[in-house]
């Protein structure tokens, strides 16, 4: 199990700008704001400058 998403041609997106919300149920979401731009990436190109904490 090298990589599950090395063969994966999903495209992702990501926004520029993000807020949190809290709903009825009182559960707390993140979601894009209204103005906020979105953005075609590739997650396993960017992956090693993300920091992972175990």
């Amino acid at each position: 199990m090298n990589n599950l998403f090395a063969q994966s041609r999903s495209h992702w997106v990501r926004y520029d700008r993000y807020e949190i919300k809290t709903g009825k149920d009182g559960k707390r979401y993140i979601t894009p704001e209204k103005t906020a731009k979105p953005d075609i990436y590739n997650p396993l190109k960017e992956s090693p400058r993300w920091c992972w904490r175990h």
